[in-house]
């Protein structure tokens, strides 16, 4: 799992850690490349504020919330989608690990932009996740980024995430497929219904079997 906060405790042997930093690390590997991107404190204060505020406002929120971090989570995004993008420009698979859901909006967009530049077929998306990630600004009980990433990939999240590079939408949402769904905000409902995404959710993968679901969600995403 991910570490969160600073940790005060060293070794004599341990190098001096950073985990308050931002930072992104590339490590190269034999036939893949993993990239690390870790949450800042500050960014982590910001969302604490923004669930204490949404425990006062609750789910109706009719003014959109301010989303102080998209802007700066669309710098990190957009380093990641550069690095994402030129791992398989070397032929490599590109791993990344990170601290929140939105860092999915960098993975996304570098795959994106790899296949928009060779003029290959569009890319599909199988999302695995209890939560659809499909909140924007105006739905969001707490304005945190890392519940829209699916939104941004899909042209519907904050622009200057959904728009990293290019126009969204950065995926079709016709060739999405939400696996394992069972916990979408109200107002957030309308967004997985309209969007165009498929979504499966856990009654789905209850009476059909995963193997079934994924098969169909495959499908979906080769089309």
């Amino acid at each position: 799992m991910p570490r969160s906060g600073c940790s005060k405790a060293r070794t004599r042997r341990s190098a001096p850690h950073s985990a308050c930093s931002s930072r992104l690390r590339l490590v190269q590997e034999r036939r893949s490349r993993v990239v690390t991107a870790k949450s800042s404190l500050a960014t982590q204060r910001r969302q604490q504020a923004l669930r204490r505020h949404a425990a006062h406002v609750g789910a109706k929120q009719a003014n959109p919330l301010p989303v102080p971090e998209a802007e700066h989570a669309a710098g990190k995004r957009r380093r990641i989608a550069n690095r994402v993008e030129t791992a398989i420009g070397q032929g490599k698979f590109p791993l990344v690990l990170g601290g929140d859901h939105s860092i999915a909006v960098g993975t996304v967009s570098g795959i994106a932009q790899h296949y928009k530049a060779h003029d290959a077929k569009n890319i599909g998306l199988i999302w695995i996740d209890a939560h659809a990630d499909m909140n924007t600004p105006e739905s969001s009980p707490s304005g945190n980024v890392h519940g829209m990433p699916l939104a941004c990939c899909v042209g519907m999240g904050p622009r200057e995430l959904a728009e990293l590079f290019d126009p969204p939408p950065m995926v079709d949402p016709a060739r999405v497929a939400i696996v394992g769904l069972r916990d979408v905000d109200i107002l957030e409902k309308p967004h997985v219904r309209e969007s165009g995404v498929k979504a499966f959710t856990m009654r789905d993968i209850d009476e059909r079997g995963l193997r079934a679901v994924m098969e169909d969600a495959l499908r979906i995403v080769r089309t």
